[in-house]
């Protein structure tokens, strides 16, 4: 070969190469910092293939000469250090000498961030959902960006229950919503300042809670409109705002007190409690998908009087400690049961001399055992000392607890080892008038006679 040709060779090669190499930026785009807000928490289901495909352009563009960081959305949001399956902390390396390897590499970490959210690694640790909070941790991430790009993303069905943005506070869809943002713009500190440094925010998932938890297709423009209007009240041009539609999952994160289970999360009453007339009443039911009873979105948030249904009242749950009676929060338990205390106010206001029994219940950690009477028979007492700061009469409350042994009860033991998602339905404590069908079960179950027993 002569040296005409091993020149011109030699300078087909490089320039091969430098084509290759920027054609990998054409393919991904230029680098970019992205902040990725991950809300992994019960009464949420879990996102699906389609929810991670609409984000990976941006994971693509940020993993190599870019920046990734992810926040956890709990109780506590904290930035979270991304972790490879073996556990060790990700360092995303940028040395890669041609497109081939680089394409290789940037695959290979957009995988690893993907698994990682995936993984119980990203779930939550603190009880609730503190949502103002973790968008405030965008702040200095943005301001100390120097990157041409900075998007973020919000992973979240956007159900705030704790911080200034509490949910189960007020009624999203009757309240004055300019006023509220301007009485928390008034005190310094409380909004996030630096979100409009982000070149883009964009939410997906938003609406997509699980039961207990149930959003009405009418409450969810409203859901979006409070999200959007708040951080355009934070500075946010409202053209960098956007909602990324992906379809919703169908396996639910369902809370539980076992340890490295989903921490509790409140349920908000999206829609206001009806009471069916008197004529109805033979024991208190509820339609909102809780626990073990049947899902009934046409009425997710009614409280009514059922004459044909023997399931008793399921009450939801309140977040206990585990293995206690103490609450994790007394105040958003109030809030969750003062439509209850309405209706068994007027219960006994149409039938004075009738009482309603809490008749609580554990899950059986043994199999073969008995459960966790004297627990049961004290959350059922706690829930009684809530009812009454409500206004219910508490000498028309009889409080009994049987532990796991209701007839009633979901056997979280049917496939041989203990399912704790089985088992969430045993921690319960149901309302039932005298009447009731099941409760007359439950009493012959149990050999309680009621005559021993004083309100």
């Amino acid at each position: 070969m002569n040296k005409i040709v091993k020149i011109t060779l030699v300078t087909a090669l490089v320039i091969f190469s430098l084509v290759s190499l920027s054609g990998c930026n054409d393919e991904f785009g230029e680098p970019i910092d992205l902040i990725i807000i991950y809300q992994d928490t019960a009464c949420s289901y879990k996102y699906t293939d389609q929810h991670f495909d609409r984000i990976e352009p941006y994971i693509d563009r940020a993993v190599y000469g870019g920046t990734v960081t992810l926040i956890r959305a709990d109780g506590e949001p904290k930035q979270m250090e991304i972790l490879s399956n073996d556990g060790m902390p990700v360092k995303f390396e940028t040395d890669a000498n041609n497109s081939r390897i680089k394409r290789k590499r940037i695959n290979s970490y957009k995988n690893i961030v993907i698994d990682f959210l995936k993984s119980d690694q990203a779930m939550a640790i603190q009880p609730e959902i503190d949502l103002l909070s973790a968008i405030k941790e965008c702040d200095k991430l943005l301001e100390n960006s120097t990157s041409a790009e900075k998007h973020v993303i919000i992973m979240s069905p956007l159900v705030s229950t704790k911080g200034r943005i509490n949910f189960t506070s007020f009624d999203i869809s009757d309240f004055n919503r300019e006023a509220f943002f301007a009485s928390l713009s008034e005190h310094q500190g409380i909004l996030p300042t630096g979100l409009n440094n982000a070149s883009s925010i964009k939410f997906i998932a938003v609406g997509d809670t699980a039961p207990p938890q149930m959003m009405p297709d009418v409450i969810l423009p409203k859901v979006k409109g409070f999200w959007e209007e708040l951080l355009v009240t934070c500075g946010v041009e409202r053209e960098k705002i956007s909602f990324i539609s992906a379809p919703s999952g169908s396996v639910p994160n369902i809370y539980t007190e076992d340890e490295g289970g989903y921490p509790f999360v409140s349920t908000v009453l999206f829609t206001d409690v009806e009471i069916l007339p008197e004529s109805s009443k033979n024991e208190i039911d509820i339609n909102s998908g809780s626990g073990d009873t049947q899902a009934d979105t046409s009425h997710s948030n009614e409280i009514d009087f059922v004459s044909n249904n023997n399931s008793g009242l399921l009450l939801p749950d309140v977040g206990f400690v585990p293995d206690s009676d103490r609450m994790l929060s007394e105040e958003n338990a109030m809030s969750i049961l003062e439509p209850y205390a309405i209706a068994m106010i007027k219960f006994f206001e149409e039938n004075p001399n009738e009482y309603l029994y809490l008749v609580g219940t554990t899950a059986v950690a043994k199999q073969g055992g008995a459960g966790n009477i004297e627990l049961s028979i004290r959350r059922s007492n706690k829930l009684k000392e809530l009812l009454e700061l409500l206004d219910v009469p508490p000498d028309k409350l009889i409080a009994l607890g049987i532990g796991g042994n209701d007839p009633y009860r979901v056997d979280e033991w049917v496939n041989g080892s203990f399912d704790t998602v089985l088992a969430q339905a045993n921690r319960t404590v149901k309302v039932f008038d005298f009447s009731n069908q099941a409760f007359q079960e439950i009493l012959i179950h149990n050999n309680i006679n009621l005559s021993n027993i004083s309100g």
